[in-house]
């Protein structure tokens, strides 16, 4: 059986981080099944089996848990029903709103559903890096005072939104859509 995985450490550590991520959907009873129960006997003997290089043709298809891409790196995503390539951008502190655009525009486009892209990159790229928050430069909502702000990822990978007047200093990659 081909692995997808470049060795045994980066398969542990997959393995690891699923099993811990589907563990806590489970209910306490259904866990208990998988820790004492006769989950845990059949659990251990596929993980021998593949391990050992004798896992049955017809293993279970564990989703890919994609790292984020690199700054410049062309990816793509699906918003709606139509897939776009967008890149990460990160630029030096900017000192206004308007300054960031016009250094994000160098780059590329900024994407029109900002909202639509955020949740399909959470969505592609579910564990976050920790190396900063991801931000899409189009205000898209308005708070009770008439503040605009953005959406963005924060570097734990949650969703939140920004106001456009904060501060953009260097630690923040953008999401920018490459035009053919």
């Amino acid at each position: 059986m081909k692995s997808e995985f470049g060795n045994l450490a980066d398969f542990v550590s997959t393995v690891t981080l699923i099993t811990t991520k589907v563990g806590l959907d489970l209910s306490v009873d259904r866990r208990q099944h998988f820790i004492e129960g006769p989950g845990r006997d059949a659990l251990e003997s596929e993980l021998r089996s593949y391990l050992m290089g004798s896992a049955a043709t017809t293993q279970p298809v564990v989703p890919a848990i994609l790292p984020y891409p690199k700054d410049g790196e062309v990816f793509e995503l699906t918003i709606g029903s139509e897939t776009k390539k967008f890149i990460l951008v990160s630029v030096d502190y900017q000192s206004s709103w308007d300054n960031l655009q016009a250094a994000l525009q160098r780059c590329g486009v900024i994407p029109e559903a900002p909202e639509k892209c955020r949740d399909a990159f959470k969505a592609k790229y579910s564990m976050a890096d920790g190396k900063g928050p991801i931000g899409v430069a189009k205000a898209s909502w308005v708070g009770p005072n008439g503040s605009a702000s953005f959406p963005c990822v924060r570097s734990d990978g949650g969703a939140r939104f920004r106001w456009i007047d904060d501060v953009f200093s260097a630690g923040w990659r953008w999401l920018v859509e490459v035009q053919a």
